[in-house]
């Protein structure tokens, strides 16, 4: 019931943003609907996730990731308790640098602690108040968390370098955008910047087709 009504809400919000927007409308018609659906992974594990994928490549972080599901055996969840208390040498020998070991432990402990309390009526700040004391977490870390784990459809990752780069290929910039023509042209896309978002990494990902212009 959720996912239908979830692509009910994508389906709206596309088609609003394809009538006031001709960029969309294009963007659409070259890469498709956009592929945002709730993960079905703990809120815990969906920010373990967030925190391996900071600062690297898809691929790289992907290795680590998966080579920490392996020494949990490939549970579909991780336990807090169970990193909190596996040593730090051992956390480090999949690839993590010793801040990210440092991130996760305390991301446990929050969890552990009760600290984190998360549920569908929290506004996206509220969320963000809630998820940035925690080490290691902090702007685009919630950003994910609020499009990939809660499917919020008006989130613009403004430090994102993809979106950077996908609106700098859009506009035929000469550098990146600044936070300034961020904000005034992801305005026009609310509430449904999360849309948007997903078209600007496609760019970033996959570049424009040569027929673009």
């Amino acid at each position: 019931m959720l996912n239908h009504t979830l692509d009910d809400q994508i389906e709206e919000g596309l088609a609003q943003l394809c009538q006031r927007d001709p960029i969309i409308d294009r963007l659409v018609k070259i890469y498709g609907k956009p592929q945002i659906q709730p993960s079905q992974e703990s809120h815990y594990t969906s920010l373990v996730r967030s925190i391996v994928y900071q600062q690297l490549s898809g691929n790289a972080a992907g290795a680590i990731y998966k080579r920490l599901q392996r020494l949990y055996f490939e549970t579909p969840d991780f336990d807090p308790e169970e990193i909190l208390q596996t040593n730090n040498s051992v956390l480090r020998q999949v690839g993590l640098s010793e801040r990210k070991v440092t991130y996760l432990k305390d991301l446990a402990r929050h969890f552990l602690d009760g600290k984190i309390k998360i549920n569908e009526n929290l506004s996206d700040t509220e969320i963000g108040d809630n998820l940035t004391p925690v080490k290691g977490i902090g702007q685009w870390t919630v950003d994910m968390f609020l499009i990939f784990k809660l499917s919020r459809l008006d989130v613009f990752p403004f430090t994102d370098l993809g979106i950077k780069k996908g609106l700098q290929a859009l506009l035929k910039l000469k550098d990146y955008p600044t936070k300034e023509q961020m904000v005034e042209i992801s305005n026009k896309w609310r509430p449904y910047r999360s849309l948007a978002t997903w078209y600007l990494w496609e760019v970033a990902d996959r570049g424009l087709p040569k027929s673009y212009n």
